[in-house]
């Protein structure tokens, strides 16, 4: 798969949103993955992201920071029109139907699949039945996701500057799945604690990365 750079985009928490149009048609499901390939001074270099746009936005976008890592600082040089190679779009981390509402918990850019899931359920005019817990210190797409919060009676909002713990997700009453996404040290961690108090594996949806900053 080709994908054409279009522009960079500034976000909230210092990140940045990479906006590409792909070259021929391409299908994804919210909350997905892909690799993306950039030039590399031995040749290409390779780093799976979250598409963190939703698919009927038309477009795909990976969103990240500068970690000054060689994958980056090649990433951040890619001038608009330059066509860069993609491959296996993949991840069971996407919306299930249930009867009962969804619990997503993020931390820093894990908050990426959340908010391409939460953006496609909205732009198709689907209900939101869920509550996200978000932990970072500055965080990305905090105003979107407010003002969804605001105008979404069925979606709740939490802002974590901390940590999120076993006992912050069980005060919310967690009915249905809950969805943990983030460093695989923080999700293993707290998958860990949540099933030491009882919520049941077939409950957790998990997508996590290195952390490592490409």
């Amino acid at each position: 798969m080709k994908l054409r750079f279009e522009r960079q985009q500034p976000q909230q928490g210092n990140a940045t949103t990479f906006i590409f149009t792909a070259t021929e048609p391409t299908t994804w499901l919210a909350g997905q993955s892909l690799r993306l390939e950039v030039p590399g001074f031995y040749g290409p270099l390779e780093h799976r992201f979250t598409i963190s746009s939703a698919p009927s936005e038309n477009h795909i976008a990976i969103t990240t920071r500068n970690s000054g890592s060689a994958y980056k600082q090649s990433l951040f040089s890619v001038k608009p029109g330059a066509v860069l190679d993609a491959y296996a779009i993949e991840g069971n981390f996407v919306w299930r139907e249930s009867l009962t509402p969804h619990t997503f918990i993020a931390a820093g850019m894990g908050i990426t699949p959340v908010r391409s899931i939460l953006k496609e359920r909205l732009n198709t005019a689907q209900p939101i039945p869920a509550t996200l817990l978000y932990a970072a210190s500055n965080p990305t797409f905090k105003d979107e996701i407010t003002t969804w919060a605001q105008t979404i009676p069925e979606f709740t909002t939490y802002f974590l500057h901390q940590r999120i713990t076993a006992h912050d997700v069980l005060a919310t009453k967690p009915a249905g799945l809950i969805y943990i996404t983030g460093t695989s040290v923080m999700v293993d961690e707290l998958s860990t604690k949540l099933l030491a108090v009882g919520i049941t594996e077939n409950r957790l949806v998990r997508d996590w990365f290195t952390g490592l900053g490409g």
